[in-house]
């Protein structure tokens, strides 16, 4: 398979995923505002880009473990790299929110040691940091990803982790009622699968991609798509759709979009942006849950819930990505050069495909 370096357009995507959120979980504080602007269906699409980090990251883990020419990845650097990936900058946050707690800012929420050790575990249910729930998701697609990779085929893996899911759902049958079971049960982590198919057929989309119009018609079909889902597929909260409903209906257009934006390459200002907005892309999928603290805070100000709110959801969602910027460099930057220093590298065999 090619390097990592053609996978520019991945990158791009991850960051308007992020932004996605962010606009999201925005536009749900501004809807407490005096006077709401934003109306249901768009509130809740953004909530998709989680859908979009699902399908790139099932696609990222097949591309990177199993590069053309080279043996795969042993399981434990691969869990090595996905732990100090995950959880460094994590626990930062979760740092963070326990100081926020302490400090008396959030005296609406209360957490027992068992939450907080859950949390920093990102064992089901993670409650100390709201966007928590889906790096439990993909923490449990690399443990099962790893446990398959020791067989060293790109084969075992592509079949064994959808089959792993579906057993694991059907034996969580027996657990009783509560968390852990409906995590298990949960259709969510399909949308790796999406994306670990998608990386079988990845060459050839890179070699041969649609022509521009119809690739562009397709991902306007792909995004029309994801609005009408949030439109009309019923929902109990702007927070998401239900999760049986959302791997088809935000799901396959994820696909869709992850599945047109490999051939792309960054060019221009915009483009480099978008790319550098993608490195970020976790550091602002933590860091900005601090700024909608802020903003809903400001918003139990009734000066400032009775101006108009566009422009400050907007001024919001700059903000996160500032702040994005500046954890990313602070610290995601040092915490990850400092722990993939201490990774024992196995020289790649060129004789193995």
């Amino acid at each position: 398979m090619a390097g990592t370096n053609q996978l520019q357009g991945i990158q791009a995507l991850r960051g308007l995923a992020a932004l996605a959120v962010v606009t999201h979980h925005a536009l749900e504080h501004s809807n407490g505002a005096a006077r709401p602007f934003s109306p249901d269906w768009l509130t809740t699409v953004g909530a998709a880009g989680v859908d979009l980090f699902f399908v790139i990251s099932g696609f990222i883990m097949v591309w990177t473990t199993f590069p053309e020419g080279r043996a795969p990845l042993r399981p434990a650097t691969f869990l090595y790299r996905r732990v100090v990936r995950i959880y460094p900058l994590y626990w930062l946050t979760c740092t963070a929110m326990l100081a926020l707690v302490a400090m008396g800012f959030l005296r609406a929420h209360s957490f027992t040691g068992g939450e907080i050790a859950r949390s920093f575990a990102l064992f089901p249910p993670a409650t100390l940091v709201g966007v928590a729930w889906t790096l439990v998701f993909e923490m449990w697609f690399y443990i099962l990803f790893a446990l398959l990779l020791a067989s060293g085929s790109r084969r075992v893996v592509v079949i064994g982790v959808p089959g792993l899911l579906l057993c694991a759902a059907a034996l969580a049958t027996f657990l009783p009622a509560g968390p852990v079971r409906d995590f298990l049960q949960s259709p969510l982590p399909l949308e790796f699968c999406y994306g670990i198919g998608l990386a079988v057929a990845g060459r050839r989309l890179i070699e041969r991609p649609l022509p521009r119009v119809p690739a562009l018609a397709l991902g306007t079909l792909a995004l029309i798509a994801l609005c009408l889902a949030a439109a009309l597929v019923p929902h109990a909260t702007t927070a998401e759709l239900p999760a049986g409903a959302r791997v088809v209906a935000w799901g396959l257009p994820a696909l869709v979009l992850v599945g047109l934006s490999l051939p792309w390459r960054a060019g221009g200002r915009a483009g480099t942006a978008l790319a550098r907005l993608g490195d970020t892309s976790y550091a602002l999928y933590l860091s900005h849950v601090f700024v909608m603290i802020g903003y809903g805070r400001l918003l139990k100000i009734p000066a400032v819930a009775a101006l108009p709110q566009p422009p400050l959801v907007l001024a919001i969602c700059v903000g996160s990505v500032a702040g994005g910027f500046a954890f990313h460099i602070a610290c995601e930057r040092p915490l990850t050069r400092l722990f993939r220093s201490f990774e024992t590298r196995r020289p790649a065999n060129p004789s193995v495909a």
